[in-house]
This record gives C-alpha cells, sequence and structure tokens, in this order.
C-alpha cells in the first residue's frame, strides 16, 4: 500500500498522467496505471532539470517493484503470447493488408511482450538458431520480405546459424512452384541487435532451374535486427536499413517450425 501510495503521489506531481509512458522497447502510447516503466513526457518528468531525474527513478523503481505490467497487458505474459498467436491466425497471409485496427491490436500486444522479454541479451543467445516461420510483419511496400513475389505470395522463412554467422531468408510459392532466398552474413551489433549483411540472393524455378545467384558487394546492403521479445518458439524483431532511423523499423514475428524445414541451393 506504502508503494502504491508513493507511485500515484510521484505520478500526480510528475503530470504522468499527462505525459506518456514508455513500456520496453514498445512505442509511447497513453498513460495508465497498468504500466511496467512509467516516465513523463519525452521520457523525462515535468519537474525541471533538478527533480526530473530522481522522480523518474523513483516511479520506475516503484513500478518495478510492483510489477505492475503494461497498459494492455490485461492478461498475464504467457496470456499476452496466445491472444498474439490467436490475433495472427485473423489476420491476412504475412500481415499483408492487415487492418489499421487489427495491426494496432498486434502493436499493443507485442509491446506487453517486449516489456517482459525473457531472454536477456537475445542476440547472444542461441535460442536464435533454427528454422522459423515469419507469421507476420508491417513491412510496407509489400515485396520479398513480406512474401510476396509480384502478384503471388507465399510463405517466409529464416534460417538462422548464428555458429557460422550464416543467415538465410527463404522464400517459398507453391504454386507457380518457386523456391528462392537470401543469404547473409550475421555480426552481433550488440546485445539485442545482429547486424546483417546481404552476401548473394537467388532463386529455383520447378525444382529444376535455377538461374545464377546475385552477388552483393560486402557492405552494400546492411539490416539491423533489434530483437525485442525470444523464447524457445517465439521471437519478435524489429528490422530497418542501417542507414535508418529507429523510428522506421518494421515488425516482424516467427514462430519456430523445424518440421518445415527445406534446402535451397543458392
Amino acid at each position: 500500500k506504502v508503494f502504491i501510495l508513493i507511485f500515484l503521489l510521484f505520478g500526480i506531481l510528475s503530470e504522468g498522467y499527462r505525459g506518456s509512458i514508455r513500456v520496453g522497447n514498445s512505442r509511447s502510447s497513453k498513460f495508465s496505471l497498468h504500466a511496467y516503466r512509467l516516465w513523463g513526457s519525452d521520457g523525462i518528468t515535468s519537474l525541471g532539470p533538478i527533480l526530473a531525474k530522481p522522480v523518474a527513478y523513483v516511479l520506475n523503481t516503484v513500478a518495478d517493484l510492483l510489477r505492475i505490467q503494461g497498459e494492455f497487458s490485461f492478461y498475464p505474459p504467457e496470456e499476452a503470447k496466445k491472444l498474439l498467436v490467436e490475433t495472427l491466425k485473423t489476420c491476412p497471409k504475412n500481415g499483408i493488408k492487415t487492418s489499421k485496427e487489427s495491426k494496432e491490436k498486434i502493436e499493443s500486444i507485442v509491446s506487453v511482450l517486449e516489456a517482459v522479454n525473457p531472454t536477456r541479451n537475445p542476440a547472444l543467445s542461441t535460442k536464435m538458431n533454427g528454422f522459423w516461420r515469419m507469421n507476420y510483419t508491417d513491412y510496407s511496400p509489400s515485396g520479398p520480405s513480406s512474401g510476396q513475389l509480384g502478384p503471388l505470395i507465399g510463405d517466409v522463412f529464416q534460417d538462422l546459424n548464428s555458429t557460422e554467422g550464416i543467415i538465410k531468408n527463404l522464400l517459398s510459392i507453391n504454386f507457380p512452384p518457386i523456391t528462392g532466398g537470401l543469404v547473409a552474413r550475421q555480426t552481433i551489433e550488440d546485445s539485442s541487435t545482429w547486424r546483417i549483411d546481404f552476401d548473394r540472393v537467388g532463386n529455383t524455378f520447378g525444382g529444376v532451374f535455377t538461374p545464377p545467384a546475385k552477388k552483393f558487394v560486402r557492405g552494400q546492403q546492411i539490416r539491423l535486427w533489434q530483437i525485442t521479445y525470444l523464447d524457445d518458439d517465439l521471437r519478435i524483431l524489429r528490422a530497418r536499413k542501417v542507414e535508418s532511423p529507429v523510428e522506421e523499423s518494421f515488425l516482424f514475428i516467427f514462430t519456430k517450425d523445424e518440421k518445415s524445414r527445406f534446402q535451397v541451393s543458392i
């Protein structure tokens, strides 16, 4: 009760109710007493330079002690994960042409999970390795990254091997039978981010015709993958070009799917 009173008192003094909150790595949203990490507007309170940081520290400490969850976490994290999976089932394939309302709902649920990411230093974790199916992305405009090749839409997979520093983005279209892939070099940017340097890309048509692969000059195309949530069978990342600001990141959601593993000669 004491902690709650302190929490409410400082929340009012810092005008947090008129500011914004930050939930883990999520984007800002309206103030809520459900917040896991609380800040005033733009990440700092409005009490001036002397009191601002101490008040923000107290707010965050109290929130941590109470384990108050994110604004949309009316469910425990495990329930939020189930809700995300169920919500993705109602979306168009790969998230292409998902409605604005559904995108906002997915972003809200993802924010809850990002705030309670169970894997510390995910970029260093061996949980990243394996064969993953992409369930959703808000990547725009739609293209091979979202599973679209012209008018055709297929399944997108990632085959990750951090031991060898190699990743493969794979696309599989049933009809006409087309498989393709991007091979890239993977290095560690920081404890939560992979640096992806494109190496080559190629396609196979009908399983028999394989045109020469396109080679990239090293450093020509680089992406940053910020891994915001990772457990044994769910991975969430925000990807962007290395030269782009964080605000231009795109959301990608994957589930582990070893039984669908296949090989593409590139």
